[in-house]
């Protein structure tokens, strides 16, 4: 819906000349969450505080998913990889039953990082689900790549790849201000992008609403 209605501005020849050159520059580097401040200088600013409506910065929001949702996630695969290593312990051969039940134990886990749900039920532009989105997609990468290539790293195209299964699965938002979510889907849709896949690759669990 971000271009459900396009209105067109007149452009002068400066106008079309300086949209060029945009156009040529590498905006990779660019973080999906610069929205955040984007949302609140679009706020009015007597409005702001009344609203709660602040960027948030990228250290406090470290400090918010560390123990809301990695820490738990941690704690949850540990006890998780005791009972693949006792299987791996009484295993004699690769394939064999032992074996079977420490991979089971471990792709148990990969289903369980990828059916997680993060709920911000006053996202803003989002930067909290986007840092929250990032952790997840580590560990869905990591876990990902062992039970595929045994020992084997995550690859830049696995974390692609998890990214976009955490940002379509586990990734939940409400915000009353519908400009807030417009950003927040924008935001999740930069972060997930990938040239290689089609662009409606997700339906945002991101809602307008109280």
């Amino acid at each position: 819906g971000l271009f459900a209605d396009v209105n067109v501005p007149p452009l002068a020849e400066a106008d079309i000349a300086a949209l060029r050159t945009a156009s040529g520059l590498d905006w990779s580097a660019i973080d999906p969450s610069i929205f955040g401040t984007l949302f609140e200088r679009g706020l009015d600013p007597a409005k702001r505080a009344q609203l709660g409506a602040h960027y948030t910065d990228p250290a406090t929001i470290a400090r918010l998913v560390e123990p809301v949702v990695t820490r738990p996630l941690l704690a949850e695969w540990a006890v998780a990889r005791e009972g693949v290593a006792a299987a791996l312990a009484k295993s004699k051969k690769h394939g064999d039953k032992a074996w079977q039940q420490a991979q089971a134990g471990f792709v148990g886990f990969l289903e369980r990082l990828k059916h997680y749900r993060v709920l911000d039920p006053a996202c803003g532009s989002g930067h909290f689900l986007l840092s929250a989105a990032r952790r997840l997609a580590d560990e869905v990468a990591l876990h990902r790549a062992a039970a595929e290539r045994e020992g084997g790293a995550p690859t830049p195209a696995d974390y692609r790849h998890a990214l976009r299964d955490v940002v379509s699965r586990c990734i939940y938002g409400v915000d009353k201000n519908p400009m807030a979510i417009q950003l927040a889907k924008t935001a999740l849709w930069l972060e997930a992008y990938s040239p290689d896949r089609p662009l409606s690759f997700v339906d945002h669990h991101l809602r307008v609403g109280d």
